[in-house]
This record gives structure tokens, sequence and C-alpha cells, in this order.
């Protein structure tokens, strides 16, 4: 790992997290059918800036999450700031319901964003009750990898 890279590591802050409350059992699940298009607004909400900074502005992001019970509507941005070919994501964890039972997904890309200067949008309404949401940024390497990741809030 390179000085530069070391740097961005370790200086990489942030992240959000809302949660509810009960238990978990772990099951492998399909992400795409936990989310379609589109978002609301709710008094219930947190939104929380992720920031990449490093010797370079390595890049941002953003979540907004509102929920109206176990309703789930995530909102943000991942923007990748600086030339230094990687790139910067924001993904999420959560347990959804399913099968009259709690699971965890996990790992799930929100937003990436690749080249200095990029910016992608997200907006997702849960198709399924969720709790436990947490965000983390994260930032990729040119072959897709993670190559370091804040932690997870």
């Amino acid at each position: 790992m390179n000085r530069k890279s070391r740097m961005i590591g370790r200086t990489l802050t942030a992240v959000v997290a809302v949660g509810a409350l009960g238990a978990i059992s772990a099951s492998p699940a399909s992400a795409a059918a936990h989310w379609t298009n589109g978002s609301f607004e709710s008094p219930h909400n947190r939104k929380t800036d992720l920031d990449l900074r490093g010797g370079l502005e390595a890049g941002s992001g953003e979540i907004r999450v509102d929920w109206d019970g176990t309703d789930v509507s995530i909102r943000g941005y991942a923007f990748d700031a600086s030339p230094d070919n990687r790139g910067v994501l924001v993904r999420v964890s959560y347990d959804y319901y399913s099968g009259r039972a709690w699971h965890h997904a996990s790992k799930k890309v929100a937003a990436k964003a690749a080249g200095a200067y990029k910016m992608t949008k997200f907006a997702k309404e849960s198709t399924l009750p969720v709790r436990h949401l947490y965000a983390q940024a994260c930032l990729y390497n040119s072959r897709g990898q993670t190559s370091w990741c804040g932690p997870v809030r």
C-alpha cells in the first residue's frame, strides 16, 4: 500500500446509523427485491455526510434516511473528487422482514462514483419492512475491489 493510500485510509471519516429494535437472523437475499426507485419524506429522518479526506480530496457522499414505522426511504449521493484512479461508494446494510422472520442484508451498494468530479445520486424506497439500517463510505480501486472502508455506525 503506498503512502497516499495509507493517508487517505487513516483519515476516512464517518458514517451514519439508524436503528430500531429487535434481533436478526442471517439469510442470503437479493437486495434489488428490497428497494424500488423513489423516496418519501417523513418527520422521522436522519441525514449524514460521508467524507473521504486525505492528501487529496478523495470524495464524499450523503445519505438521508426517512422512516415511518418500518417503511424506509434512502436518498443521497456518492461523489468522486479526485483523479486518483479510485472511486467512492456508499453502501448500506440492514434487516428486512420476509417469511415471518427478520433477515440481514449486508454490504449492498447504494451508489458508486468513479472519475474526478463524477457524482451518482440515488433515491430508493423499501419494498419490505426494514430496520437497523447502517451506511458506510468506501474507496474502491480500478478493478472494482473495495480498497478501504470507514467504520460502520
